[in-house]
């Protein structure tokens, strides 16, 4: 068992160390009271010092709760099915590599496993829904004409370099050159791509949303956002 001080700048206690450092006069005699927030601290600090890869272990009933198979190469081999390296949104289907990418992004907001699913969802199920307020304040037609425009260029970015080139760090800075080179809105522009690709204006950032889900699946919750919202 380990226990943690959060004024000492060492590593978790083990038990031997808690109980050389236990005093029965420094104990409260009064009735003690639980603290939930204290308890949720304690509890992010555990997930902090996890393994991105012992995180993904945990998140993987999670994930079945929710009808998402995660697959490793192994895995696939030992239940006789084919592994396919790459996510299919359509079947559920997502290789432990990108269950991994995404604990990774999102872990820090994170206070159980649990909210890993209601963190991230987005990134293994298109929204089908859009939050009111959201799509009120950012899907106007103004907006999404530009929006659309910094989708095509997107799209056209990620042909260019390829999968294996179409990461979060190649996209970024030609994403924000090309839309603030247009003198275009910033804010107003990703929250309309967000608001597509997240059901929400909250959410990662779009390169790391767009560089994880894929051009196609990308494309293809623009295309949904603006049959159900309009432009």
């Amino acid at each position: 068992m380990l226990g943690w001080n959060p004024g000492d700048d060492r590593e978790l206690f083990t038990m031997p160390e808690l109980i050389e450092a236990f005093s029965l006069e420094r104990v409260v005699m009064h009735g003690a009271k639980f603290n939930p927030e204290k308890a949720k601290w304690y509890n992010k600090e555990y997930l902090r010092k996890k393994t991105d890869h012992e995180l993904t272990k945990l998140f993987k009933p999670v994930l079945a709760e929710h009808g998402i198979t995660m697959m490793c190469p192994r895995c696939a081999e030992k239940n006789g099915v084919e592994y396919r390296p790459e996510p299919d949104f359509a079947g559920k289907w997502f290789p432990k590599a990108y269950v991994e990418k995404v604990v990774g992004l999102i872990k820090e907001r994170a206070t159980f496993v649990a909210d890993f699913w209601d963190i991230a969802s987005y990134l293994f199920v298109a929204p089908t829904e859009y939050v009111e307020k959201d799509a009120a304040k950012f899907w106007k037609s103004e907006n999404v004409e530009l929006a659309l425009q910094a989708a095509k260029f997107i799209e056209d970015f990620a042909d260019k370099v390829g999968k294996e080139g179409f990461t979060k760090e190649a996209l970024e800075g030609p994403l924000e050159e090309f839309i603030r080179g247009n003198e275009w809105p910033m804010g107003k522009v990703m929250n309309c791509l967000r608001l597509a690709l997240v059901g929400a204006s909250s959410g990662l950032g779009i390169a790391d949303i767009v560089t994880l889900i894929g051009r196609d699946e990308f494309a293809r919750r623009i295309d949904a956002a603006v049959a159900k919202l309009g432009k």
